[in-house]
């Protein structure tokens, strides 16, 4: 891997380790400043019986509904986070989180076998809280507007109920983030921000090393309950190799080795190799997007990882993910899984990722009239087919990799399945 070094980001890293706990616009500014929440214990106890029991198994696609508020100073502020902006940082996260990323080639050997597929993503709701539509955006103005002073402020005067709503706030300027934790949410207080050179992946405004959309992945998986893999890093284990899968302290995910040093600096695909006594290497997972690194060297959660944020949706943030929340947001309800549990269940798809062709069977279902229609994850139609008998078979060369919503009539009854066009067809989670 490449080393080369970026002065001016060193020089940020390194300023930031004296604010750490205020609020900064040139890095991820997460609290970590209390290690021993009496919530963040409570919750990593109910991640152990959530795994003990099997929770972590549960492939069901999790659909989040999300808000982005864009905070603009000018009109030009405005103009840059168009609509198209914020789509190409909704489509960047959610290939991160179904590990559908370009870059997904570059994670090393020796972290394959723990790369996950969260079956997680993000998806913009088309209802206020009023029930009127809109479009996922709201544009709020402060000519002012000054990160440090104004920011819990309007935070509290713009969220929408954070039971229903993920909010994200876009800065002007910036290339940082924070978020708030799941046991530190209040009615005005949760979600996180992103600064404006962070998001999405078009814009000239964009830094060079974070324009893939990963500052947003990074602070969506502190709101649903990871920390950074660097966690406590001031902790006694500082050395101690033969702690590296141990999964009680630092970020508490045994499968992203246990790293004692905060990064003062964003190398060029950082190696994250840490000397241990007796000449030995631990390496660190630097590839990890909890990680400091810049967007294009990062492209992989853990499937401990994957646990913690299954865990976050199965209980502290489950409202925000339930189908009645669906509906209420306004996610498209044929987008959402069948009232008639009984038609969902005789449907077999496979395989799931597929490369190209799907197949389709029916058990003990007459088939009479049937329907399919493909969508793809911007709510898009892409392809309608009927038929009178059984379509057992559909064709998925022409589409690009991704994630797509299949809604399958038969005998006026729909369901919503998911499936991922993959070129590899290689399922990880």
């Amino acid at each position: 891997m490449k080393t080369k070094k970026h002065p001016v980001i060193i020089s940020v890293f390194i300023a930031v380790l004296f604010v750490h706990s205020s609020f900064s616009q040139d890095s991820c500014q997460t609290r970590e400043d209390i290690v021993s929440s009496t919530g963040e214990q409570a919750f990593n106890r109910y991640v152990i019986r959530f795994k003990a029991q099997g929770g972590h198994l549960n492939t069901d696609l999790k659909i989040i509904p999300t808000v982005i508020h864009i905070i603009c100073r000018t009109s030009a502020d405005s103009l840059r986070m168009n609509q198209a902006r914020v789509r190409g940082q909704i489509e960047a996260t959610n290939k991160q989180m179904l590990r559908l990323n370009a870059n997904a080639v570059n994670t090393r050997p020796i972290f394959l076998p723990v790369a996950a597929n969260c079956n997680t993503i993000v998806a913009l709701a088309t209802k206020k809280p009023d029930r009127s539509s809109f479009n996922g955006v709201l544009y709020h103005w402060y000519p002012d507007f000054n990160l440090n002073r104004d920011f819990n402020a309007i935070q509290a005067a713009t969220i929408l109920d954070p039971d229903k709503y993920l909010n994200v706030w876009v800065v002007p300027d910036g290339f940082g983030g924070a978020a708030t934790f799941p046991w530190y949410r209040t009615a005005n207080k949760d979600g996180f921000w992103v600064g404006a050179q962070a998001f999405g992946v078009t814009g000239v405004d964009l830094s060079p090393w974070t324009n893939g959309g990963v500052v947003f992945t990074h602070e969506l998986g502190h709101y649903l309950g990871l920390e950074h893999t660097f966690h406590n890093e001031r902790g006694d284990f500082v050395g101690r190799c033969d702690l590296a899968h141990d999964g009680s302290i630092g970020d508490f995910c045994a499968d992203t080795p246990i790293d004692w040093d905060w990064p003062l600096g964003v190398e060029q695909c950082v190696d994250g190799i840490k000397n241990c006594p007796g000449d030995s290497e631990l390496v660190t997972q630097s590839e990890n997007y909890m990680y400091y690194n810049e967007d294009s060297c990062r492209n992989m959660f853990s499937k401990d990882q994957r646990a913690r944020m299954r865990a976050c949706l199965y209980r502290i943030r489950s409202e925000l993910v339930s189908k009645a929340n669906l509906v209420y947001t306004g996610i498209s309800r044929s987008n959402l899984p069948a009232d008639d549990p009984t038609t969902e269940m005789k449907i077999t798809i496979y395989p799931n990722p597929a490369s190209d062709i799907v197949h389709l069977t029916y058990h003990k279902l007459a088939v009479k009239d049937m329907s399919i229609t493909i969508y793809n994850q911007m709510g898009l139609k892409l392809k309608e087919m009927h038929s009178r008998t059984a379509i057992n078979e559909l064709d998925l060369t022409a589409f690009s990799e991704g994630l797509y919503h299949l809604v399958i009539t038969i005998n006026h009854v729909s369901v919503t399945r998911y499936i991922i066009k993959s070129p590899s067809a290689i399922r990880s989670f």
